[in-house]
């Protein structure tokens, strides 16, 4: 048989196959509210450990298995660990590759195009190519707090399906979802791929993750990736006006009003803001708007945002994330520990 390695040789192994980025960061940029400011974020595959109490909160760290997918190469997974170094200004991203994916290099070693797609994952995942500026300028208490690179996920992919499964659904149900479409369909926990997904029968797939009728339209849009109908290349669009993008994302199957609202702000459309039913609680218990309908509560809701274009969004939701931590009683969501609920 083929001998055992010893617990010392593998780490050692292991430590000789982990990659380390350092990326720079904008001056405004602050780690924890950054992650910690959108419900994905505490959706699985992420896993946030707040720093102890009496710590600086960007002492947190985020753990995450990422899937790094290159054009001619199998899908290698990466388990990532990111931490902030406050002294040189940057993020430490730690990246170890898993053996159950068969898409390391020789050696087991990420190729500098698998390093390069897990910089560019992380960039997306934490905006730090977005320039705040403005947004601080006209908001003061979110420029003190830091909030505005509000979290997304590091693949579109991962976005628009964690969408389907947010819609009519109890955030625990979402959570539920969320975790069995990594266990049963992810390498080594990972988020599935488009590729893992898009040739499974909609019956199995629900079966198997008990995402109901969202089982047919994760399937259709995962091919719709594989066939490179839909993609960053035909979504993140920013020349492309907002309305415009809104009508394409809408023909999209599965895809309605709030839906398409949110992807194009998890694409960075802040005037675009997907009004639902917490919308119209907050009107009513934050500004005393009562609106008998929800057509009625998306009309004040967009004459009462409309003074903070092109953010209206980023207004909303610092307000509606004050609100959440104000409910949850635990404190600001940067210290708030891995949990199935908000």
């Amino acid at each position: 048989g083929v001998p055992s390695m010893s617990p010392a040789a593998k780490r050692s192994r292991d430590a000789a196959l982990a990659s380390e980025l350092r990326l720079e960061v904008p001056a405004d940029f602050r780690f924890a509210v950054s992650f910690a400011s959108y419900g994905y974020a505490f959706l699985a595959p992420n896993k946030w450990r707040p720093a102890a109490e009496q710590d600086d909160e960007d002492e947190g760290v985020l753990e995450r298995p990422l899937g790094l997918e290159v054009v001619g190469e199998p899908t290698a997974v990466a388990h990532a660990r990111l931490t902030f170094d406050a002294e040189a200004r940057q993020l430490v991203v730690g990246l170890q590759p898993s053996a159950l994916a068969p898409g390391a290099g020789e050696g087991g070693e990420l190729s500098q195009e698998q390093l390069d797609e897990a910089r560019r994952q992380v960039v997306r995942m934490l905006r730090l190519d977005v320039d705040m500026t403005e947004w601080f300028a006209r908001n003061e208490e979110a420029r003190e707090r830091g909030f505005g690179r509000l979290h997304r996920s590091p693949t579109l992919f991962e976005d628009m399906v964690k969408t389907i499964i947010n819609c009519n659904m109890k955030w625990s149900g979402t959570t539920h979802m969320a975790r069995a479409l990594c266990a049963e369909y992810g390498v080594d926990g990972a988020f599935p791929t488009p590729r893992a997904l898009a040739h499974e029968e909609p019956e199995e797939v629900q079966r198997r993750t008990r995402v109901g009728y969202r089982a047919s339209r994760i399937t259709r849009l995962a091919r719709s990736f594989v066939d490179g109908e839909v993609g960053d290349h035909t979504l993140d669009r920013p020349e492309v006006p907002t309305q415009e993008m809104y009508k394409t994302i809408l023909k999209i199957h599965g895809f309605g009003p709030f839906a398409a609202s949110n992807v194009l702000q998890l694409l960075g459309r802040w005037d675009c803001t997907p009004w639902d039913s917490e919308t119209r609680r907050h009107l009513r218990e934050v500004h005393s708007i009562h609106c008998g309908s929800m057509n009625d509560a998306i009309k004040a809701a967009t004459r009462h945002y409309s003074a903070a274009a092109p953010y209206q969004f980023l207004q909303y939701w610092t307000e509606l994330w004050k609100g959440y931590e104000a409910r949850r009683g635990h404190g600001p969501s940067t210290r708030w520990p891995h949990a199935d609920d908000l």
